[in-house]
């Protein structure tokens, strides 16, 4: 604990040296000090026997943190408004910021207004650019959950547009990135639905991209509609109702499993389920046409 806080520190005081030219030479001094010491409660020493530039650097610290928390706040107030446009133009200025919070959020805003992009050209750049400002995210902090479950969102996006080898090449990492934000935090739901969509895709995955998989991997990827529903459910237990997208794909795994009944009332849910944004319409017109075509 204490060796993390050490480090904590340390960082902050690296930043403020590259950010505020004032704070150099107080920082090179400290930086030097603070790597001797063993435990926090050195550092609390240190911090309070230390003279003015001291006491400066600890003040801009806890500014800096504050302009970020407010940063954040903003941001995650325009996504939940839904301004995905203003929400980029916010964090775009931030982008060579070292704090993993920002970037990813910076990824998501560029990946949200990529719906709008009508050219694949130009929509693969965008999705490219923020699949990097991830790479960044975890370089700096490799336990941010965030980061690796909007890693998973990008990278595989991004082969979409490229080619369906290439995806199923990505596929591995894809989900391995999803179960580490599973790991990281186990109350997201959204990261449920994405290891449920993983595995539907290759359960429904067509006999000419099998041939692909298995010339590729010894061992092709492979899941079945049981374990994705697995996953769709334990999101739906997380957050009830969370997601269009999520009863969707519940009704379509039991239908593939010869369970109409019960298919049928999922896709009913996501007909009625309020139409707020692109995944929401998404799932609406295709559980309409489902119902359509079981004559439900």
């Amino acid at each position: 604990m204490a060796s993390r806080k050490i480090g904590n520190l340390v960082f902050k005081i690296s930043l403020l040296r590259q950010m505020v030219p004032s704070f150099q030479v107080a920082g090179q001094h400290s930086l030097k000090l603070i790597r001797r010491f063993k435990s926090s409660a050195s550092i609390s020493h240190f911090i309070s026997s230390s003279f003015l530039p001291g006491l400066l650097l600890v003040k801009a610290v806890s500014k800096l943190d504050k302009s970020t928390k407010s940063v954040l706040e903003e941001a995650d107030k325009l996504y939940s408004d839904r301004k995905y446009v203003d929400l980029q133009s916010l964090l775009q200025s931030h982008f060579s910021s070292n704090d993993p919070e920002i970037l990813w959020r910076l990824s998501r805003a560029i990946f949200e207004n990529c719906r709008d992009i009508k050219d694949d050209k130009e929509k693969l750049q965008n999705l490219e650019e923020a699949l990097q400002f991830i790479d960044n995210a975890l370089e700096i902090n490799e336990e941010c959950w965030a980061a690796h479950k909007w890693r998973a969102i990008l990278l595989d996006y991004v082969w979409r547009y490229k080619s369906t080898k290439g995806r199923i090449i990505h596929s591995f990492d894809v989900k391995k990135h999803i179960e580490r934000a599973i790991e990281l935090n186990p109350t997201d739901s959204t990261s449920y639905y994405l290891l449920g969509e993983w595995c539907f895709t290759f359960a429904e995955m067509p006999w000419y991209q099998r041939k692909v998989a298995s010339a590729i991997f010894a061992s092709p990827p492979t899941s079945t509609y049981e374990e994705a529903l697995q996953y769709f459910e334990k999101a739906e237990e997380v957050s009830p109702s969370f997601y269009s997208m999520n009863l969707l794909m519940i009704g379509k795994c039991l239908l593939n499993m010869n369970e109409k009944e019960k298919g049928i009332k999922y896709l009913k849910l996501t007909k009625d389920y309020p139409i707020k944004t692109f995944d929401d319409q998404k799932a609406h017109d295709e559980a309409e046409k489902l119902l359509k075509n079981l004559n439900a």
